[in-house]
């Protein structure tokens, strides 16, 4: 099962193509891996509608990810602006 959608598998093949050129700083990637290794996950229960999960199952499927990290991703983008309601 592949982890990544069509859009990410695009952008992994277009820096292993080495169309990508660094513009962080020494410092930068300091602070960066310091965020990475910091950053904490917390496991949760859920209860959702069976229609829900069956759709978020299909959708994940579809994409190549698990349901887990689907619904992370989709709170992860309305919490940050990126998803918003039509």
């Amino acid at each position: 099962m592949n982890q990544f959608s069509p859009e990410e598998q695009d952008i992994i093949q277009s820096f292993e193509a080495g169309e990508w050129i660094s513009q962080g700083t020494p410092e930068r990637l300091k602070q960066l891996q310091f965020y990475a290794k910091n950053t904490d996950e917390q496991q949760i229960t859920l209860t959702i509608a069976t229609q829900d999960l069956k759709s978020i199952e299909t959708q994940a499927k579809e994409q190549g990810i698990s349901c887990e990290k689907l619904m992370s991703s989709i709170l992860h983008k309305y919490l940050t602006g990126k998803l918003i309601e039509k």
